[in-house]
């Protein structure tokens, strides 16, 4: 178990966070993961995956508050985010209550994030300017945790994808079509279809240039019945790219919502 202090003792929480050269503060995902009392990473991630869809249903830009940084290992990159400090208070909001330490994570973040947003806010000049800044705080951290409660009810749906996203990386840290598909709730020839007929593929299966950062494409040789060289080109999809692509497919109605 992760040694814990007191807020005002320098908690771990803080000794981990850090500052980017334009001052902005973050914490490591896989850094604050064992200070939460999470062992394994797939676990840890499905607090991060109800975070940031708690960050979504509150309208916030999810890609600002948790940022796709992968570490590099001599193997394939590791699965990881940096956190914005309202990221790792939703992080801990959507931790296991029955950790200690993710009881002290929520502890910590809550109450260091509220300070925040006074420092932050303007100095009210009147008292009733005071109790509307006040009030106005209050209702966005109930926002907040109403927000981390309706994200807890689709636990059950982002667990699997989890465990599928994990399983499908490659050597290469780009996902299978095959495993997207999986994710999806779709077969592989069916995802195929609908990227062609939406404008993403063309027919021979390479992106079109407005969705070419989506991809990885393999090309490679092979030799017809006619005994006559042909290339064929197999695309797999950056980790990043998921969450874009099926909210496309979404949008479109190819995927329920």
């Amino acid at each position: 178990m992760a040694h814990l202090t007191s807020i005002s003792d320098h908690p771990p929480f803080e000794s981990i966070r850090k500052v980017r050269p334009d001052s902005t503060e973050y914490w490591d995902a896989r850094d604050l993961q064992p200070l939460m009392g999470y062992v394994g990473w797939q676990d840890f991630q499905t607090a991060v995956e109800r975070a940031k869809l708690a960050a979504q249903n509150s309208g916030m830009e999810v890609d600002d508050l948790f940022r796709h940084a992968p570490k590099k290992t001599g193997g394939r990159p590791q699965e990881n985010f940096e956190l914005a400090r309202y990221a790792a208070y939703l992080v801990a909001l959507n931790g296991d209550p029955r950790k200690p330490e993710s009881a002290a994570a929520q502890s910590y973040f809550v109450t260091k994030t509220r300070e925040a947003e006074l420092v932050q806010s303007q100095i009210p000049k009147t008292y009733a300017e005071a109790l509307r800044e006040a009030a106005a705080l209050h209702e966005r951290a109930l926002q907040a945790e109403a927000a981390a409660l309706e994200a807890n009810t689709k636990v059950v749906e982002l667990e699997p994808l989890a465990a599928e996203y994990e399983r499908f990386l490659d050597a290469e840290g780009t996902l299978k079509m095959g495993g997207v598909a999986n994710m999806f709730g779709i077969g592989r020839t069916t995802l195929f279809k609908h990227l062609k007929e939406e404008g993403v593929l063309q027919p021979d299966r390479r992106p079109y240039q407005q969705y070419a950062e989506w991809f990885k494409v393999i090309p490679h040789g092979y030799k017809n019945s006619k005994a006559e060289d042909r290339v064929a080109f197999t695309p797999t999809l950056k980790p990043d790219a998921v969450d874009p692509m099926r909210k496309l497919l979404v949008r479109r109605g190819r995927l329920a919502a």
